[in-house]
């Protein structure tokens, strides 16, 4: 609802006409909106990839950035959105790009609504009007040193420069989606800084040639070179422990509320493993139903419910709908792993609906994505949860609380855990006495 709603008042203030509601064009309706999404993406992708060349040339600026970020976010955590108003020599740089390389050079045409003169020419009353913002932010009348890169000029916030830039128009007319373009540029920038050291491919500075197009890309797309700084290899470690513990604790929470599918896995434990060494890695093959237990947990509870954004490669249709080439998509795999369409009965809890293998439901199963853009630590995943889920089912006896079951509710996040984090009692087996007085012999 809201999405039509803002869609709606985009399209009156822009044409006049309603996108959704009684008498509507559907098809024009439907086109609009992807030239809005188009759009949007578009010229984002076009100002970040101007920014990294500006800052491949003009390394100085990249270090003093970079140091901007280390000081204010920390090299402990990756920058947020709610960082960005605080890091001003962030927002100089992106303002600085938008002055240089405005992601539309010609601002929407408008309509003079009154006769008028500029430069000594008579504009009568309805005339088309094409500003020209590239001219204008290259102005030496208006901008000192106009064509040097110099991000400090921005840094009187309301000051004399801020003013004259003009990247998304002015007044009533101006582009909706200004707010939303900063959110997102200085959120891409900002991470792409903080997580990797740049440099050029060589010596020679990035070429700076502009290419033809509504949005002005560059003549030849940008090349570089980068190395992940330790807060990427230490965020990409918390990335996996964290899905995989909100995993395990899905899992259990369900094991729980279906102890005939935690005792049947039990059976599994003690009859291909033994009650006289505990679970290892060379184990996991031959433990069918625990993985089928995992792969469904994976279905009903995915670690990550909506997919990293992936890239239309081509123009193509979708339910209905005409997806652009280079479009953003969202891959929604929570929706997919619940589809009545795709699965029989697909809100219970039903292991044994994998047990068919690569010949069963398992193709379906999508919680890493697919292809060349699927998740690289699956496999270490599936390998972490099995180990441990199967060590906990091994080890202890499991028992909720109380009578009650366990509630299932999600959380918000992007790794969906649970709205109540699992309580539940366990009591050790004779296994876990047994491996510790093995331990404490082999001491002694």
């Amino acid at each position: 609802m809201f999405t039509e709603l803002t869609c709606n008042i985009i399209m009156r203030m822009v044409a006049g006409k309603r996108y959704y509601g009684e008498d509507v064009d559907f098809e024009e309706a439907k086109h609009f909106h992807e030239d809005l999404i188009l759009a949007g993406t578009d010229t984002t992708a076009t100002t970040i990839e101007w920014a990294m060349s500006l800052l491949l040339n003009h390394p100085d600026v990249l270090k003093k950035a970079r140091v901007e970020l280390d000081a204010l976010v920390g090299k402990d955590r990756l920058m947020e959105e709610s960082d960005f108003p605080k890091l001003q020599y962030l927002q100089n740089i992106i303002s600085e790009t938008l002055r240089l390389f405005p992601a539309a050079p010609l601002l929407v045409p408008h309509m003079s609504s009154e006769n008028s003169q500029i430069g000594g020419f008579d504009i009568p009353r309805d005339t088309i009007l094409l500003a020209n913002v590239w001219a204008i932010h290259r102005d030496p009348k208006l901008w000192e040193d106009a064509t040097s890169v110099k991000p400090e000029r921005f840094e009187n916030i309301g000051g004399t420069e801020t003013y004259k830039l003009l990247p998304f128009g002015l007044g009533r007319r101006a582009c909706p989606g200004v707010g939303l373009a900063n959110r997102v540029v200085g959120l891409a920038l900002g991470s792409l800084i903080q997580c990797y050291e740049w440099e050029r491919v060589s010596e020679k500075e990035v070429d700076m040639a502009e290419g033809k197009g509504l949005t002005m890309p560059k003549m030849e797309p940008l090349e570089a070179m980068c190395k992940a700084r330790a807060i990427i290899r230490k965020n990409l470690v918390f990335a996996g422990t964290d899905t995989a513990a909100a995993t395990m604790e899905w899992a259990m929470s369900l094991l729980l509320n279906h102890p005939d599918v935690l005792k049947k896995a039990k059976v599994e434990l003690d009859t291909c493993v033994g009650q006289e060494r505990l679970l290892e890695e060379a184990d996991l093959p031959k433990l069918h139903y625990l993985q089928n237990i995992i792969s469904e947990t994976f279905r009903l509870c995915p670690p990550a419910p909506l997919w990293l954004p992936h890239m239309s490669s081509e123009n193509c249709q979708l339910g209905g709908f005409d997806i652009p080439r280079d479009t953003m998509l969202l891959v929604n795999s929570w929706t997919l792993h619940r589809d009545p369409k795709l699965w029989d009965d697909p809100t219970s809890f039903k292991p044994e609906r994998f047990e068919g293998g690569e010949r069963g439901e398992t193709y379906k199963l999508l919680p890493f994505g697919t292809g060349r853009r699927a998740c690289p630590g699956s496999g270490l995943a599936n390998k972490v949860v099995g180990l441990t889920l199967g060590s906990l089912i091994q080890c202890y006896e499991w028992e909720r609380i109380s009578e009650k079951k366990v509630d299932m509710m999600e959380g918000k996040g992007l790794t969906m855990p649970k709205m109540e984090p699992l309580e539940a009692m366990c009591r050790a087996y004779e296994i876990v006495k047994k491996v510790l007085q093995d331990e404490e012999t082999m001491v002694n």
